[in-house]
């Protein structure tokens, strides 16, 4: 299969999958790394993305597009965490947050900094506001360019 047939076959995959295929494919994610492999600069690297991007497709073909939540994670620990590091250092791509995430890891950090002292004059909701600026950032300005990636994504 060439690289222009794993391309158009991960983005046919939009029409022809349900969205709870997609999740556990990490569809979006896929399509973002397929639609931007052209931009890719190191012809080595690309050469290892074009393998991997194969290899998934195959992968996920032979399983007949049918995962789940643990095959799906195994799935994303064996491709999307070995693409993830060459889009994210040649072309900017950012991981992405959902707000459910901004809201269960930036309280709790909050509250264990007021907890501790280290913010205990006034509280202040730092972690939460960051968390929420990023969250912010990658859902305007990365995500409607497809500069981002996540699983189950």
């Amino acid at each position: 299969m060439t690289i222009d047939q794993v391309i158009h076959t991960i983005i046919s995959w939009d029409t022809l999958l349900s969205k709870g295929m997609k999740k556990y494919i990490h569809y979006y994610s896929m399509r973002n790394f397929a639609i931007h492999y052209p931009e890719i600069p190191d012809q080595e690297a690309l050469k290892h993305i074009s393998d991997l991007l194969t290899l998934y497709v195959e992968e996920v073909i032979a399983n007949n597009y049918n995962f789940n939540s643990k095959s799906g994670y195994y799935l994303g620990e064996k491709y999307l965490n070995k693409l993830s590091p060459y889009y994210r250092s040649m072309l900017s791509f950012s991981s992405r947050l959902q707000f459910k995430y901004v809201l269960l890891l930036g309280i709790p950090a909050d509250g264990l900094l007021y907890i501790t002292g280290i913010s205990s004059h006034w509280h202040f909701p730092a972690v939460t506001i960051a968390l929420f600026l990023y969250y912010l950032f990658i859902t305007f300005l990365k995500e409607p360019k497809g500069y981002v990636y996540g699983f189950f994504y």
